[in-house]
């Protein structure tokens, strides 16, 4: 609906996909804002947001742990539900809670799709998924 919306405005967006990606993560949201419904305007304060927390945000450093109950997977994504904090596997079949701590801060990755944790042998490691994080 949101785009149907911006769509029958008289915007310059671009002419690709990235250009109006970009276009929607700065300025020209602010300037959009107005012209559109409330439902909109949310939609283009959350695109403005999300192009924000990635670049306010580097990852925070983590020691490599040893996760009891975990053998069946390589690869867990630290998630919080309501106010505990897991890692589990895409397909939710291993899912260990975990306390955050300071060497293991999990609950500030909790839900970013940006960093996953990867199994070498034993232990675990963070994961950057996102390459324009490897850069910070």
């Amino acid at each position: 609906m949101a785009v149907t919306e911006l769509a029958a405005l008289n915007a310059e967006f671009g002419s690709g996909v990235s250009e109006i990606s970009r276009k929607l993560r700065n300025e020209f949201a602010a300037q959009l804002r107005p012209l559109v419904s409330p439902a909109t305007a949310k939609w283009l304060d959350l695109m403005v947001e999300d192009a924000s927390y990635g670049k306010r945000q580097r990852p925070p450093e983590f020691r490599e742990f040893v996760l009891k109950g975990s053998e069946e997977a390589d690869l867990l994504h630290a998630r919080n539900l309501r106010g505990r904090v897991f890692l589990v596997t895409v397909d939710g079949r291993t899912r260990v809670e975990v306390t955050p701590t300071d060497e293991h801060p999990f609950g500030e990755v909790a839900n970013d799709p940006r960093i996953a944790f990867g199994r070498r042998g034993d232990t675990w490691r963070m994961i950057v998924r996102d390459p324009r994080l490897e850069s910070m």
